[in-house]
């Protein structure tokens, strides 16, 4: 057992002031002030936006880790006495104060990153700072009992650890294992001989997804035409099943060359209202009932080919999008249905089996796709 040491006596001169701290606080601000400057006006500085978003975004990792870290070692170099940690406690007690506003419920935090981005980041960072400066206090405890340096760092190190790790590497095991569950009655299957000639695609996507859709509203797009102009497909059914509203359904041919025009698709609506029984690649959307941070997205993808009784299934895939804690965990703000933002752990969007169309197309039905043509 060791016995307790007087801290370490700092070197003449070394002594801090609280100017020390207010230094630091200042340059931390002002470092974070000029890195969203750049992002914002990139032009201003005479910048590339590819340059500026470097530059600012390794402004805003180095600088708030530089307090973090920089100013929490001084203090340890210093001997943890009052001196040494008034300085410290400046800059916590500031970081606490910044980042009370964008814990006062959703209002204030929506308002901020939708009108003042800078400023709502800006409370971010200070907010992180708060929750990460606060463990080195028993790391600098245990500086004063033991006059040594080194278990203050393994004590602070494991508690850092311990508070990012972990939360990330349970988010994703959960949904994994869901995902397992979900995937359950997935089907592999291969269409044997030649692609189908005559082709429908049904799309019933969710009532909100926040990213472009394919086939929206029954439209030909570039994996459509590249199907078509391909010569693969002779008739290719597009079936829309838009929330809440009946299905529309049109069906489109490669359009004669000689009427191709730039930026728009080369294909023609077609006249078929007696469809005959074709291969079917339907693509269903669901949201799972859960919290509003997770977002589950399930995404099943299933190809069915006609027979005397209807339809058999050839094949099945289940996609699975949710929200996970990152890893490391952050504060962040969390958008809530795409209109509030609140804050909490950082999350980021995690694919379980993730596939599209063209897999399907390629792998279970045969087509050969052009490069670039795949939704």
């Amino acid at each position: 057992m060791h016995p307790i040491l007087p801290p370490p006596t700092p070197a003449p001169g070394a002594k801090p002031d609280l100017l020390d701290g207010l230094r630091d606080l200042v340059v931390a601000v002002a470092g974070v002030i000029l890195a969203f400057l750049i992002l914002a006006e990139a032009k201003w500085f005479g910048l590339p936006w590819q340059v500026a978003q470097v530059i600012g975004l390794g402004l805003l990792a180095i600088i708030p880790a530089t307090v973090m870290v920089a100013l929490p070692l001084k203090v340890l170099k210093l001997g943890c006495g009052r001196d040494a940690l008034l300085p410290f406690a400046i800059v916590h007690a500031v970081a606490i104060l910044a980042s009370v506003p964008a814990l006062l419920g959703p209002f204030l935090p929506t308002v901020l990153m939708t009108f003042m981005p800078a400023i709502g980041a800006l409370l971010l960072v200070a907010l992180n700072a708060a929750l990460a400066l606060a463990v080195w206090w028993p790391a600098f405890l245990v500086a004063r009992l033991t006059g040594r340096r080194r278990p203050a760092l393994l004590l602070a190190a494991a508690l850092l650890a311990a508070l990012a790790i972990p939360p990330g590497i349970a988010s994703r095991l959960v949904a994994e294992r869901e995902a397992v569950a979900l995937r359950a009655e997935d089907v592999a299957g291969r269409l044997e001989g030649a692609a189908p000639r005559r082709l429908e695609i049904a799309v019933a996507p969710v009532a909100e997804r926040g990213t472009p859709q394919p086939f929206l509203d029954a439209r030909c797009d570039a994996l459509c035409e590249g199907l078509l102009r391909s010569g693969q497909v002779d008739r290719l059914r597009i079936t829309w099943q838009a929330p809440d509203a009946p299905p529309r359904s049109v069906t489109y041919a490669a359009a004669p060359p000689g009427a191709c025009r730039p930026a728009i698709p080369c294909v023609v609506t077609v006249a078929d209202e007696a469809w005959a029984p074709s291969p079917r690649l339907s693509v269903t959307e669901a949201r799972l009932p859960d919290d509003r941070l997770s977002r589950r997205l399930v995404t099943r993808f299933e190809v069915t080919l006609p027979d005397e009784e209807g339809e058999r299934l050839l094949a099945r895939s289940t996609m699975v999008r949710r929200a996970v804690i990152t890893l490391p965990v952050l504060v962040d703000y969390n958008w809530v249905d795409h209109q509030t933002a609140i804050v909490g752990l950082s999350r980021r969007h995690h694919l379980t089996n993730p596939i599209g169309l063209r897999d399907l197309l390629l792998d279970t039905l045969g087509y050969a796709l052009p490069a670039g043509r795949a939704s």
